[in-house]
């Protein structure tokens, strides 16, 4: 009886981790086509951080989510960086104010 128990907990248990992963993994990729279909452009005129280091930028007073990027849109971009994102590509173009450099981040 106790071996039946204990082998039905871990089937729960591993049933509840495939949906968790299979749920994760399908949000995942939506979103990757939310971003594949926004478009703007313009100066960055806000950056907040969430708890888990994902960017959220306010770009022409319309905040934007980029779930895709962390330590290295947080370490290279800054406030009053020019971005473009084009609907259909999968390439963030920062310019930044101070030297020109052009930054491109993919998705």
């Amino acid at each position: 009886m106790g071996f039946l128990k204990s082998k039905t907990k871990i089937i729960i248990m591993i049933i509840f981790a495939v949906i968790f992963f299979g749920v994760n993994f399908l949000l995942y990729f939506k979103y990757q086509d939310v971003l594949t279909e926004m478009a703007f452009r313009g100066r960055i005129d806000g950056i907040v951080y969430d708890e888990k280091n994902i960017p959220n930028i306010t770009v022409n007073k319309k905040r934007y989510h980029l779930i895709t990027f962390r330590k290295e849109f947080k370490r290279r971009v800054a406030i009053g960086d020019k971005i473009e994102k084009k609907k259909g590509a999968r390439v963030f173009t920062v310019t930044k104010n101070n030297s020109g450099e052009v930054l491109k981040f993919e998705f």
